[in-house]
């Protein structure tokens, strides 16, 4: 069979772009090992359009939406479910000078806005938020991950092509080889060379109700009528180990907007996720070795870029198109003597 492809790792990445190759009508081969760490078994799948102190919308914002939607609408003829939800997020404002910002983006970025105008401390109230300097409500969605990476394994073993475990990916037949690992590309012997930056989040799970998504940075986001989760924080030095009393503290005092029982703390959970120094995914083909391929680098973004990426990368790895520059790995080849 022409094109037998093999992708190793079934975190978001390799089921996103799994279920991209299956789109095409493209078979693929996945494996997964079960390591831990996994950024995707605690992410929380927010796409928010407006991030960081600034407010800035995302690069290439309005392309990965149409790439989501595109994603819903096919999972929604082929399985009756939309594994991305849109939901208010509560954007809460930590100075004037954000609110001022949030005037700007309400112009310039309008189908990002729920509300246009800045919501004052007496409607924050109705929400059971803290917000001094005002909030506004943005246009977001969730992706469902656990849920879709159970329907992706499930339909993988069903059809064969599930491999548990470590493959021996060396020896078997495989046109192509497509490595999804996250952080522990930093042990890949083939693409150890490129300059990743893993961060460890954690995340808190707190068994008591909440109005509505809300966020100031940091994030609370409702799960079922009486659970939400809550995070996320940033360490870029330790990262192989679990949560962390200063990670749980930090989340807490990150929320000062929202009150939270501790008592009802029920979760602690801790991921890596793996971004670049550049802040771009790597996506393409060994320098040498024309069959491996990389798909890397999402960050904390990647429940928002990775169906666009996912995309590019099937119409790359099938010959079809060429990457763009900023997230081709030809971007590093200068880096580090390369000799693999």
């Amino acid at each position: 069979m022409k094109n037998r492809i093999l992708i190793v790792g079934h975190g978001l990445s390799g089921a996103l772009l799994a279920q991209a190759f299956l789109n095409k009508n493209q078979i693929v081969d996945v494996c997964e090992a079960n390591l831990p760490y996994h950024a995707s078994k605690v992410a929380a799948g927010l796409v928010n359009p407006l991030i960081g102190p600034k407010l800035n919308p995302p690069t290439d914002l309005h392309a990965c939406l149409t790439a989501i939607n595109h994603l819903t609408d096919y999972f929604q003829k082929k399985c009756g479910v939309k594994f991305y939800q849109s939901i208010p997020l509560l954007r809460v404002f930590k100075n004037h000078e954000q609110a001022g910002l949030w005037n700007k983006r309400s112009i310039t970025h309008p189908d990002l806005c729920i509300t246009k105008e800045i919501l004052s401390q007496k409607e924050a109230t109705h929400h059971g938020v803290e917000a001094p300097h005002g909030l506004g409500v943005t246009n977001c969605m969730r992706l469902h991950i656990a849920a879709f990476l159970q329907y992706s394994k499930h339909q993988l073993k069903e059809t064969d092509h599930w491999i548990s475990g470590l493959d021996m990916y060396e020896t078997k037949d495989y046109d192509k080889i497509i490595f999804c690992e996250g952080f522990r590309v930093m042990h890949n012997p083939w693409f150890s060379h490129i300059p990743i930056a893993p961060v460890r989040g954690e995340i808190l799970g707190i068994d008591s109700s909440l109005n509505t998504s809300v966020s100031n940075g940091t994030w609370a986001i409702p799960i079922t009528e009486n659970h939400f989760i809550a995070g996320s924080t940033w360490d870029h030095k330790i990262i192989e180990t679990g949560p962390s009393p200063e990670g749980k503290e930090q989340i807490l005092k990150s929320l000062h907007f929202i009150k939270i029982d501790t008592r009802k703390i029920s979760k602690h959970l801790s991921g890596v996720r793996t971004g670049t120094i550049d802040r771009n995914p790597t996506l393409g083909c060994h320098h040498k070795n024309k069959k491996l391929f990389l798909f890397n680098g999402f960050g904390s973004r990647g429940s928002t870029t990775i169906p666009l990426h996912a995309k590019q990368m099937v119409e790359y790895v099938l010959g079809r198109a060429p990457l763009p520059a900023k997230i081709d790995i030809t971007r590093f080849n200068k880096l580090n003597h390369l000799t693999k």
